[in-house]
């Protein structure tokens, strides 16, 4: 960066005679040379050494690259001097693809690098670029980048309703909400309504598909719906709390394992959490669907159906819609059209 000088030039004159002539010089006095001025973009936004750019999300396994563009805006040499690469990269998952092209930027010319990025862990994820240059006043010329690798929302089961806004589900009942995430161990589910905490003869039913299920349901009392996918699991709560539990389809019938998932439970409001090891460990497609059935005599009923599709509310119906999110994805439960 040049700097310039402030020249104060005084003088005395007396009857319209200069007699004495003065001149001050303020601060250094320099001559301006020029210089290099590195400039950095993503597409066309600058990003100023010191930033932090957030990259979006990414689908969880998946490789995916990026391209930064290094200009010179200045009017002398921009030289990259790290070796043996001229970008450095660091961070869990991040990697330069392709390092820049050449070492000495002219003025007003540019050159690009690629970075990548890969993980298998839902989460956030930061990496620092660094780029050692020859600008006066940005060396080296350094930012934060950050991606969210998959959709991923661990709840904490307390009775809390904790879940997000674009986690949440209308259902076949007016009153009646359900709530659905997942982070990579766990699946979360929740549901509010009236019933919820105080009803014992009526059970939160949650049917989860696999390779070698059955459309065929699971009888409470007389009624037994058929399903839309082949289901290999039902998680089930009571809604008074008093009982819960995992039933799988052996190929023949359904068997109780009696593994009972973490459960929450208060007045109008109940969640839960289902490791994917009990539910065969789903690593892309996760197929649901949710509902309430009443089991009592005289009083058999199913109802608050997710999605909201799937029937109408009435006894015994069948099933005809489900969920079948990717959890690999980067798309919020909710943003998920039912099938």
């Amino acid at each position: 960066m040049n700097k310039k000088a402030l020249i104060v030039i005084s003088s005395i004159l007396v009857a319209g005679i200069l007699v004495a002539a003065y001149i001050f010089v303020m601060g250094p006095l320099e001559t301006n040379t020029g210089g290099p001025e590195m400039n950095l973009k993503k597409d066309s936004t600058n990003i100023a050494s010191g930033d932090t750019v957030d990259l979006g999300a990414v689908t969880r396994g998946a490789t995916c690259d990026f391209t930064f563009t290094i200009e010179n805006t200045g009017t002398g040499p921009l030289n990259l001097s790290n070796t043996p690469t001229h970008v450095t990269i660091s961070g869990a998952g991040y990697a330069l693809k392709d390092d820049t092209s050449i070492s000495i930027i002219p003025a007003s010319d540019s050159t690009t690098f690629n970075i990548s990025f890969s993980m298998f862990i839902s989460g956030w994820y930061q990496g620092s670029i660094t780029i050692e240059n020859n600008d006066s006043d940005e060396n080296p010329y350094t930012f934060t980048v950050i991606i969210r690798a998959g959709y991923s929302h661990s709840i904490v089961i307390d009775g809390i309703n904790d879940f997000y806004a674009n986690e949440t589900f209308s259902t076949t009942t007016a009153g009646y909400t359900s709530y659905i995430t997942w982070d990579d161990t766990n699946l979360y589910v929740g549901m509010n309504g009236t019933d919820i905490g105080s009803v014992s003869e009526k059970w939160i039913l949650i049917y989860v598909g696999g390779s070698g299920g059955t459309t065929t349901g699971i009888t409470y009392n007389t009624q037994q719906p058929s399903l839309p996918f082949s289901a290999l699991y039902q998680v089930r709560v009571r809604t008074d709390g008093s009982n819960s539990g995992r039933l799988g389809w052996t190929g023949v019938s359904w068997f109780n394992y009696g593994i009972l998932p973490s459960c929450y439970l208060t007045i109008h409001y109940v969640e839960m959490t289902i490791p994917l090891a009990d539910i065969g460990n789903p690593t892309t497609s996760l197929q649901i669907h949710i509902s309430i059935i009443d089991y009592g005599v005289g009083t058999e009923w199913t109802y608050a159906g997710v999605p909201n599709t799937s029937f109408s509310d009435n006894y015994d119906p069948n099933y005809y819609h489900y969920y079948d999110f990717n959890l690999n994805g980067t798309i919020a439960p909710a943003n998920y059209a039912p099938i």
